[in-house]
């Protein structure tokens, strides 16, 4: 009874104490244990998962926007390239040229009394000057080694093949000098008539002037519905000519300066006065011309 005493006076566990209890479990219940631990941890790892499968479709996302913009700026990169190369290789002359590359100046555009005034002796100086710095075959030179630039043959002069530089054949058919540019230049027949000057300016001041009859200057190139014409002379088919030649050559350079409006008595007018364009350099050109124009200009 003593001992039953002693058992009963142990404290009981009361719902307010907290009881630590050290349980064993059988081997049914380690295993419900284990499984109730994996099945606790399934969520968690199922939440990694997720996790890393959302990262990994962001990185791919950013991997692929890198390349895509690495491409767009590759694509851009050679498609200027290739504008750029073909504008100086690809898209090049079937020959080479003999002048070396010109350089560049810049020139500001403005009003020149001596070529806009009337036909005069010291205008017409003026103009004709401009045409080419020979009296006879203004513009053309002699190239030697035309073969080597891979040239088609030229017009045979003295033995020597001789072209022309189209900045003389342009102004020619602006001014029209003491020499001609076509078959009576090759021929050696370049002294002309002022009847034959048939360029814009000289045939623009020759109407002005009532000193041109339009059906006899229309009737100095011949027939021209012959299957066989030629153009010989500087009839109204060389004006035909010259419109349309410096139409192409305007084209052909495409100036594209920024004009800026003129003051002119007061009012701002588009007349392309006081710009400053990117010019070849005349002179050069020029000097090229003469020292290469003669035979004693050939090495």
């Amino acid at each position: 009874m003593a001992s039953f005493h002693k058992m009963l006076k142990w404290p009981l566990p009361s719902h307010n104490q907290n009881s630590h209890y050290t349980t064993v479990h059988s081997a049914n219940e380690t295993e419900r244990s284990d499984e109730m631990e994996l099945l606790s941890e399934k969520p968690i790892s199922r939440s990694h998962l997720r996790s890393r499968r959302h990262i990994w479709i962001y990185n791919s996302i950013l991997l692929l926007s890198f390349m895509l913009a690495v491409s767009s700026l590759l694509v851009a990169f050679t498609s200027h390239y290739t504008i750029v190369r073909r504008n100086l290789i690809e898209v090049n002359l079937p020959y080479g040229n003999p002048i070396p590359p010109v350089p560049l100046e810049m020139r500001k555009f403005g009003p020149a009394e001596i070529f806009t005034e009337r036909s005069s002796a010291r205008s017409d100086a003026a103009w004709e000057a401009l045409a080419g710095p020979t009296l006879n075959d203004q513009g053309f030179i002699y190239v030697p080694n035309w073969e080597d630039l891979k040239l088609p043959p030229g017009g045979v002069v003295h033995g020597e093949m001789m072209y022309g530089i189209s900045m003389f054949h342009q102004l020619h058919c602006l001014v029209s000098g003491p020499g001609d540019r076509f078959i009576f230049s090759l021929s050696g027949n370049s002294a002309l008539s002022d009847s034959l000057k048939g360029a814009i300016r000289h045939v623009f001041w020759q109407l002005m002037d009532g000193k041109l009859d339009p059906v006899a200057f229309e009737a100095l190139d011949g027939d021209t519905t012959d299957p066989n014409f030629i153009p010989r002379g500087h009839g109204l088919w060389h004006i035909e000519h010259c419109f349309n030649y410096v139409r192409h050559a305007l084209q052909c350079y495409g100036d594209t300066t920024m004009e800026v409006p003129t003051d002119f008595n007061g009012q701002l007018i588009f007349i392309g006065w006081n710009t400053t364009h990117q010019c070849r350099n005349f002179d050069t050109i020029w000097d090229y011309t003469v020292k290469h124009s003669t035979l004693d200009g050939m090495p």
